[in-house]
Formats: C-alpha cells, sequence, structure tokens
C-alpha cells in the first residue's frame, strides 16, 4: 500500500476517532431530594398565600444512592399567582448545581406541576421539568447538556423528590 494513503487512512481515523470522543454524550441518572421550598411573593403581597409567584427551594443530589452534591434553584410561575388546586401550572426554573469537590453547573428550563382538588389541603404536586444545561464550573467548564425529569413535592412540609435524566457534552 502507498504510503500517503496509509497515512491519509490513519489521519482520517484519528480525527475521525477524537471528533467523536469530543462531541460524544454521557447520559447520567441522578435523584434530587428537596429538603427546603419557600414560596416567592408577588410584590407588595409578602406572606400573603394568595399572591404566590414562584419558589425557592434547596436539596441534595444523588447517583446511584450515593449524595454527589447539592442545589438551590427558582422556579417563577409563567401566571402568577399560584392557584394550588389547578390541574396544570407552568413556569421557568433555573437551578445550581453544586458537585462536591468537582465544579458546579446551571439547568435552565421549564416545569409543568400537576396538582388536584385536594392540593390546597395536602399540598401534594407532581412536577415534571425539562431544560438546558450550561455554565459549567471545573471539571463542568465547557460542558452543556440536556435534563429531563419527574418528582413529587409537598409545597408545605418542603419535602419531596425527584429522578433526572442529565445528557452531557464535553468539548462543545
Amino acid at each position: 500500500m502507498n504510503k500517503k494513503i496509509l497515512y491519509g487512512i490513519v489521519t482520517f481515523l484519528s480525527v475521525f476517532f477524537a471528533a467523536n470522543q469530543a462531541f460524544s454524550d454521557t447520559q447520567y441518572q441522578i435523584e434530587r431530594v428537596f429538603s427546603s421550598v419557600s414560596f416567592v411573593y408577588m410584590a407588595g403581597h409578602n406572606g400573603d398565600p394568595n399572591w404566590i409567584e414562584g419558589f425557592d427551594y434547596s436539596g441534595e443530589i444523588y447517583l446511584n444512592g450515593s449524595q454527589i452534591g447539592t442545589f438551590t434553584g427558582q422556579g417563577t410561575l409563567f401566571n402568577p399567582p399560584l392557584d394550588i388546586t389547578e390541574r396544570y401550572d407552568a413556569g421557568l426554573i433555573r437551578i445550581t448545581n453544586t458537585i462536591t469537590n468537582k465544579g458546579s453547573f446551571e439547568t435552565v428550563g421549564q416545569f409543568l406541576s400537576m396538582g388536584t382538588s385536594t392540593s390546597a389541603v395536602t399540598g401534594n404536586a407532581t412536577l415534571v421539568w425539562l431544560g438546558s444545561i450550561s455554565n459549567g464550573t471545573g471539571i463542568y467548564d465547557g460542558m452543556v447538556g440536556l435534563n429531563s425529569g419527574v418528582g413529587n413535592v409537598n409545597v408545605y412540609s418542603t419535602q419531596g423528590s425527584g429522578t433526572e435524566i442529565l445528557l452531557l457534552r464535553f468539548g462543545y
């Protein structure tokens, strides 16, 4: 075989595998356990449960049953104020995820919550969310991705949990 052809094949395969590695997606399934959920009220209505425009929340992140970090976030309703008995409500989310000794990244997206006629009494809500991942620090610098999750939370007890899929790409 001609050396130029062999060199061309080796160069092509090297570039192909390097590019494939740089743009390959990595998927993780994490669990979010909410340890705090607090109401955010509309301007001028602090403390009035009839004027809730969103939530602040925080908790722990688990991977394969082991805690790997923490998160803090905000959810803001598209159409406040909150009516917890509505079948569906939607809004924007922003979550800062801090992975212990590794760095942090942000999740920005949308959520949809589902209540029932008993939600005003029980405080239970089912949530789904999806969004994009960016603004990494530490080992997550230059990472982008997508996420989606589903969970349950009780807005009165501030307890809840959810499972989330992270699809990450490094070297974008």
